[in-house]
Formats: structure tokens, C-alpha cells, sequence
């Protein structure tokens, strides 16, 4: 069985996506061992990993969680580099940390982008030194992969766009519709079965707007009893969290304090109708798909990484009285005839696309 090494944070959801596409495209065919440091959220990991082809390996002398990540990322690189493993190329997942690590190892590797580093190393107001560093991690990498439009071009600002490969990563497999779900979900939460739910499923940042929605909705549900709001809190800022639950106290509003686990999040999201992102600045994250494949209308800001979705997506300005007027369109009918366009694009977003394009891109690495 061939061996793929992974620089990446195994506690990460993102990661345990990425091993979901690799079992889908590769059936056993591939196992991965997944480098990393010490990292602060390792409580937070989901689920388990498949045993019989994942093995996670940390390196590092145990002292080095007292360090700071940005020095233990230096002391990965170095360590493989000085090691003489994983001659045959690394993946790492995201630039600025484990792609540091892999530049300083010497491997040929390919590289997972971020969308927030690579949109802060093109922004105005950040120092010359990381703009330069994302500059070489990239420009050093033998293949990149990046998730929407509005990534590939930050990249080109800053490299050779010529080694990048921009594909969704799908939707896991966990998510799926079922109407006998969404009505023992709607009977548990005490919602109507024919109340009108959107369903905020971003963290409580202020990156999401998350106060506008909230106000927004407080304003129609006062008038409009149909319309119900859930909202979950998941990775919040802990800040930004107190100044949210003084705003939470209103009818038809359900607060899903802490993490949720995938089939907890499948269940919300059969019982809803909408979904809602709102952000300043995003790529084409994979809640908003997940929606989709849980026949979920996505409410939207006007991004250029939202654009691939403009068919199916209801747009919106991030402002108070935009996102009121939605609402109310939403609960006139206006965008029913949208749903006819749901299973077109959950297949489109299929996880067995992203493993196909795994796939090629592993074989342009090695050839």
C-alpha cells in the first residue's frame, strides 16, 4: 500500500474531510501518516480516524508544546529535513504553518491553501516579511490547491498561477436529506412543520455578521411567527459570544451552545429550510454545501468566492434592512422555484468529484 505523509493539525475538521476523501477515492489503495506539533485544540478533534490506513505522528520532544507554534513549525522542517524521511514528498495544509515546515525540509510537497492567509498576505496593511514568506512557501510548491476563484487569484498575486488546482472539497458523506429525520428533528425542537427555518451554521465571529442577523430576524419575527432562527455557537469568539447572548432573548430564536457533532449538524440542517453566511471575506466554505445536500436554500453576502453558487444562492447585503426585506421575500415565496435546482448542485459538490481530483493531482506530483 503506497504511504502519503500529511504536514497538517490532525484535530482539524479539515483534515478529517480530507481523510474522508481519501477513503472515497483511494479504497484502501493509500494510507496516510499525519505530521504534526503540538497543537492547543486537541480536545477538539471529532470522530476517529480509521486505524488501518492513518497514523498520526508528532515528532517533537514533549517540551516544544510549551513553545510557540510558529517556532515548532521551524523545528518540524528542520527535523525532516535532518531526518532523511519522507523522501518521496509531503502534502501540507495551509501555508503559513506547515507550509513553513515543508520549505524548510527541502521535500517537493504540495500545499493546501487557506483563504485567510493568503487574502492577509495580499492585504495593505500587513508587514513586508510575511508577504514575503507566504510568497516563497508558494511559489516553492510543486502543485497548489485552492477551493474558489477568489483563492486561485490571491495566489496569483503572489506566485505562477500555472501549478494550481482549484476544486471544491465536497460534501462529506454524513450529510444527507431525510424527511423522517426532519420531522422527528422539528417535533425534538418544538417547531412547527410548517414554520419557514433558517439555519445560521457559522461560528460566532464577528468575520459573520452574526449580530445583523440576529437583529434582523428579532425585527420580522416580532410580526412574522412562522420564521424561526437557529443559531449555533461552535468555535466562538469568547468575546464576541457575551455581547451575542445579550441580543439572544426573543421568541423563535434557538442558541446551540458548544460543538456539535456531524449527525447533530445533519439533523439541524434537515430540519431547516435556509441557510445563512454573511461574512466580509470567505471561500466557498463547506457548511454552505452541506446545506445544500440537506436541501437548504443558502442565504449569502455578495463575494466573488459565492459566485459559483449565484444560481441556487439568495444574495444579500450584510446591512439590517437588506436582510430584513430577504426575509420577508423568503417568507412570500419568492425563491421557492430554487429548490428545483438542489440536486443538481449537491451532485456537482460530491466528495467522489474532489477524491477524482485528488487523484490527478497526486499523479502530476509524482510523474
Amino acid at each position: 500500500m503506497e504511504k502519503l505523509t500529511w504536514l497538517a493539525n490532525p484535530y482539524s475538521p479539515h483534515v478529517r474531510h480530507w481523510v474522508e476523501l481519501l477513503n472515497v477515492g483511494f479504497q484502501g489503495e493509500k494510507e496516510v501518516e499525519i505530521v504534526h506539533i503540538y497543537h492547543s485544540n486537541e480536545t477538539l478533534r471529532v470522530g476517529n480516524y480509521n486505524s488501518n490506513f492513518v497514523t498520526i505522528t508528532c515528532p517533537l520532544p514533549e517540551f516544544f508544546k510549551h513553545f510557540p507554534s510558529f517556532f515548532q513549525y521551524i523545528f518540524l522542517g528542520l527535523y525532516i529535513k535532518l531526518s532523511g524521511k519522507y523522501k518521496e514528498g509531503i502534502h501540507a495544509h495551509n501555508s503559513s504553518g506547515y507550509g513553513l515546515s515543508a520549505l524548510i525540509s527541502g521535500r517537493k510537497y504540495i500545499l493546501t491553501t487557506y483563504g485567510s492567509e493568503v487574502y492577509k498576505a495580499i492585504s495593505n496593511n500587513i508587514n513586508s516579511f510575511y508577504r514575503l514568506l507566504i510568497k516563497i512557501i508558494l511559489g516553492r510548491a510543486r502543485v497548489i490547491t485552492t477551493s474558489s476563484p477568489q483563492m486561485t487569484s490571491a495566489v496569483g498575486a503572489l506566485c505562477n498561477e500555472s501549478n494550481v488546482y482549484e476544486f471544491s472539497m465536497g460534501v462529506s458523506r454524513e450529510f444527507f436529506y431525510s424527511q423522517s429525520l426532519r420531522n422527528f428533528t422539528r417535533e425534538k425542537l418544538n417547531i412547527p412543520l410548517d414554520a419557514v427555518v433558517i439555519f445560521s451554521n457559522r461560528r460566532l465571529t464577528r468575520l459573520y455578521n452574526i449580530e445583523v442577523i440576529l437583529e434582523a430576524f428579532k425585527i420580522v419575527s416580532l410580526k412574522e411567527k412562522r420564521i424561526y432562527l437557529i443559531q449555533i455557537e461552535g468555535d466562538s469568539d469568547r468575546e464576541y459570544a457575551k455581547e451575542i447572548l445579550n441580543i439572544t432573548d426573543f421568541d423563535n430564536l434557538l442558541y446551540i451552545k458548544g460543538f456539535l457533532e456531524q449527525s447533530e449538524l445533519n439533523s439541524l440542517l434537515c430540519a431547516s429550510d435556509y441557510t445563512i453566511s454573511l461574512p466580509n471575506t470567505d471561500q466557498l466554505s463547506s457548511s454552505i454545501l452541506e446545506g445544500i445536500c440537506c436541501k437548504c436554500l443558502p442565504i449569502l453576502s455578495n463575494l466573488e468566492a459565492y459566485k459559483p453558487l449565484c444560481e441556487i444562492s439568495i444574495s444579500v447585503n450584510a446591512d439590517l434592512k437588506s436582510l430584513e426585506n430577504t426575509f420577508i421575500d423568503i417568507l412570500n415565496g419568492k425563491y421557492i422555484k430554487k429548490y428545483d435546482l438542489i440536486d443538481k448542485y449537491a451532485k456537482k459538490y460530491s466528495i467522489d468529484n474532489a477524491a477524482l481530483e485528488y487523484r490527478n493531482i497526486l499523479g502530476e506530483f509524482n510523474a
